[in-house]
């Protein structure tokens, strides 16, 4: 699958979803992706040499918080707390959107 660009802002529903990277995130959270919804933001851990995360892995990472942030928007938050869910949810999302990538006519 080809790598896919991770947007720096996304529109869903009337939200406006923001990315932004930091480099202590594992540190200070224990993860390296967290959604947070007060902010409609989407954290990631950028890779550095204490923190070496592959493309592929923050790729999978960012999906898998855009899934939280869909369910919740939805009005599930029931299901946005089932994490093997919203991991299944995130990895479908981005095979789907790495179709639309390497099928892009140039």
């Amino acid at each position: 699958m080809d790598n896919v660009k991770i947007p720096k802002k996304i529109h869903l529903f009337s939200h406006d979803i923001k990315t932004k990277w930091r480099r202590n995130l594992r540190e200070k959270e224990d993860c390296i992706g967290l959604a947070d919804f007060d902010t409609n933001t989407i954290y990631l851990q950028i890779s550095t040499k204490k923190n070496i995360i592959c493309k592929e892995k923050q790729e999978q990472t960012y999906f898998h918080e855009l899934a939280h942030m869909m369910l919740h928007y939805s009005g599930r938050d029931d299901l946005m707390k089932d994490e093997t869910l919203v991991d299944v949810l995130g990895s479908m999302l981005r095979q789907v959107v790495g179709q639309f990538v390497s099928d892009l006519i140039p």
